[in-house]
């Protein structure tokens, strides 16, 4: 299994919930739009050596950086959906929900830290109202604890927040 499959896994792992607000339902369908390689480069620190790709993924599409990767959800049952996922994940290796400030009522992050030293670790920042519900995943470095990646995180879902209407 290569990394990109590896990160998904480990999206498919751990999802998030949010509250809906109908200001977002004109938000774009496709995650990559949401933010370019530049800006996550700028955001985040880490060297990004080539376009993100995205894919549709579970009722949304995921857009995967080499250091992280946005997740949009766009059914309105974004919230089940996002629940179901949470529900599967091995409790032991989620960290849980915190809440944030500035990304509205309902967001929160996940620290994600698993045993496998070769999958990804990292913060996931869930906010949005859906429909879309939106996830912000930076990895952190090998060595660094997941918290390490929260700050870059919240500096994407940030970015992307301020661009939905």
């Amino acid at each position: 299994m290569g990394p990109g499959a590896k990160r998904l896994a480990a999206v498919a792992t751990v999802v998030f919930v949010a509250p809906l607000c109908a200001a977002w339902a004109q938000a774009t369908a496709d995650a990559c739009a949401l933010l370019s390689m530049d800006e996550f480069q700028a955001l985040t620190g880490k060297t990004e050596y080539g376009d993100p790709t995205g894919m549709p993924w579970s009722g949304g599409t995921v857009c995967g950086f080499g250091n992280g990767q946005v997740i949009l959800l766009l059914q309105e049952d974004s919230t089940a959906v996002m629940d179901r996922f949470l529900a599967t994940a091995e409790k032991d290796l989620v960290s849980p929900r915190t809440p944030v400030e500035g990304l509205g009522e309902g967001a929160f992050s996940v620290l994600f830290d698993p045993e496998d030293p070769y999958q990804d670790h990292g913060a996931f920042v869930v906010f949005g109202a859906g429909p879309p519900t939106v996830a912000a995943t930076v990895y952190a470095e090998d060595g660094e604890p997941a918290g390490a990646a929260l700050a870059p995180a919240m500096a994407v879902a940030r970015a992307i927040a301020a661009k939905l209407p």
